[in-house]
């Protein structure tokens, strides 16, 4: 990578930390980074921080919120079917 670190600009930055919440849904679908192994360098860098475990932690203790208009991609023929967001 250019930028001489682990993260976008080498240290940590406001780049890095505006992006955590995108980085942390895309890394709830589990998405295979074989092509991107600095985006997965990356994103590890990022997930593996305390502060994120702590944020992470605290919102698992959460109550979780449903909304009647989501819906899981497999049970996407039941119209009243409803998706619910995992913290894996």
């Amino acid at each position: 990578s250019d930028s001489g670190g682990p993260y976008l600009f080498g240290d940590l930055s406001l780049a890095d930390l505006a992006l955590t919440p995108t980085v942390i849904r895309i890394a709830a679908q589990s998405p295979d980074m074989q092509d991107w192994p600095l985006t997965a360098q990356w994103m590890n860098s990022i997930m593996t921080r305390p502060s994120v475990q702590e944020w992470m932690d605290d919102a698992r203790k959460l109550p979780e919120i449903v909304l009647d208009d989501y819906y899981r991609a497999d049970e996407a023929e039941s119209p009243g079917s409803k998706y619910q967001a995992s913290w894996a």
